[in-house]
């Protein structure tokens, strides 16, 4: 492969605020978890969602999938509201039209957003039935810069604090487009917008994972070298700066044990500056629902680019990201 790739995978595994270690996979320490379906699911509780978290009764339906509903205000474009009916996961984002411009929010502290923010979650029964499972990961914001006299750059002004929790299950970190909660703080602490991606795990149904089920750690780590090879080519050079095992949520039906690398990629293009690589390997050899990380989603291919030394990825950022 002549270009140095790398994959953006929305993993959270350091987020997840557990560094990774050189565990042994064992069968005594993983299970097949079933998923369960959250009570927000099905079409009828859109409205109580909507009249709940943003308070608004103009949200009109923008646009509708099999899976999910989409509403936004004909008033106030930047109030949105996503609901999935299928898994009951939503997420909305409200007035942020005030903050548009130089209007210079007073925002809470880190100490302080931790605090409103499970104060928030606690309110409005958002926490997990096992709080214990839930993790503050990253405390971030969002930051805007503007124009002066169309030609000046203006003063950076931050605009919100933003509340990232991860989840940890059996003491391990859980990856995955699941198991997260967003949270955006503005003015005064007011929340801005949420994200709510989370569905409980069946612990009274978990399935014990025998040992013949699983990959040894050498079969692991020769099906990492595999897949790193394939994404960089057969010349590069990989160090493996941590490894350790985890959980995987797709936003299947099954939270599933894989293991993780992390690695730093040094390819043939430059021969100097190494790449992060954050490799994921299923445990199971023969899982009932394959997770084929590579092939999940054809917006994670579309993410896949070419980045010259120095460079930094695209950034974009969605209502409640």
């Amino acid at each position: 492969m002549k270009s140095r790739i790398q994959l953006f995978l929305t993993l959270g595994l350091l987020a997840a605020g557990s560094s990774l270690s050189a565990q042994k996979a064992t069968a005594e320490s993983f299970y097949l978890y079933p998923l369960v379906t959250a009570p927000e699911a099905g079409s009828d509780m859109t409205k109580s969602l909507v009249d709940r978290f943003v308070g608004q009764t103009d949200l009109t339906v923008a646009h509708r999938t099999p899976d999910t509903i989409y509403l936004t205000s004909p008033k106030d474009a930047s109030t949105q509201f996503e609901h999935n009916i299928v898994t009951g996961d939503f997420r909305f984002r409200r007035n942020m039209t005030r903050y548009l411009g130089d209007f210079a929010p007073k925002l809470p502290s880190s100490d302080e957003a931790a605090k409103i923010g499970l104060e928030y979650l606690q309110k409005n029964n958002l926490l997990p039935r096992d709080p214990s499972e839930l993790k503050l990961a990253h405390v971030g914001g969002l930051r805007a810069q503007g124009l002066i006299d169309g030609k000046t750059a203006g003063p950076i002004v931050d605009k919100l604090v933003t509340l990232s929790y991860s989840r940890l299950i059996d003491g391990l970190p859980v990856l995955g487009a699941g198991s997260k909660f967003v949270l955006d703080l503005g003015d005064s602490g007011e929340v801005i917008g949420l994200v709510r991606h989370w569905r409980e795990i069946n612990r009274e149904e978990r399935k014990a994972i025998a040992p013949e089920e699983l990959y040894s750690e050498s079969e692991v780590e020769e099906l990492a070298k595999r897949q790193i090879l394939t994404e960089f080519g057969d010349k590069s050079l990989i160090e493996i700066r941590g490894k350790g095992p985890a959980y995987f949520d797709h936003d299947g039906s099954w939270l599933q044990p894989v293991f993780v690398f992390e690695t730093q990629v040094i390819t043939s293009d430059d021969g100097v500056v190494p790449t992060n690589y954050l490799c994921v390997i299923p445990l199971m050899r023969n899982s009932p629902e394959p997770l084929r990380l590579t092939e999940l989603d054809p917006k994670a291919k579309e993410l896949i680019q070419t980045i010259k030394a120095g460079e930094r990825p695209p950034v974009t950022r969605t209502i409640g990201d």
